[in-house]
């Protein structure tokens, strides 16, 4: 049975505000409706981050969307957030992956693609191809 979108979305939401508050960050949530999901505080400076999750397809790549909105999907901006963290579950789908993989991609990179393809290495379609978006694993540098 596949989870719910919402039950998706809150769980990876959960994950990476648990990850930034190991980090060090504060976490919070906007009251009302925002084209952002949460925002990490550190120190005097704040960030807007929206969160995707990747869902895993049957070539072990996981695939996150980077488009806001269902219908008349759209490119996020900065106007929107100040970054996109995509959350892959990769614990959840191998037993010899202890972490999930979190790619903190900036909004300036972001807004050029529809969708973020990753894999935890060694997994991916083709065994010894690294992904494009590895460079933004555990980069918290670009929240």
């Amino acid at each position: 049975m596949r989870p719910d979108n919402q039950r998706v979305g809150t769980t990876a939401e959960l994950a990476v505000a648990a990850k930034l508050n190991s980090l060090g960050y504060s976490v919070s949530w906007p009251l009302s409706p925002t084209s952002f999901d949460l925002i990490a505080t550190m120190g005097r400076v704040s960030r807007r981050v929206q969160v995707k999750s990747a869902e895993r397809g049957k070539s072990g790549t996981y695939k996150a969307n980077l488009r806001k909105g269902r219908k008349n999907t759209r490119k996020y901006t900065a106007d929107d957030c100040s970054s996109v963290v995509v959350y892959a579950p990769y614990h959840l789908d191998y037993d010899n992956e202890a972490d999930a993989g979190y790619y903190v991609v900036p909004i300036s990179e972001a807004s050029k693609v529809c969708t973020c393809i990753v894999y935890p290495p060694t997994k991916g379609r083709y065994k010894h191809w690294v992904s494009k978006w590895e460079r933004y694993r555990e980069a918290w540098s670009n929240l």
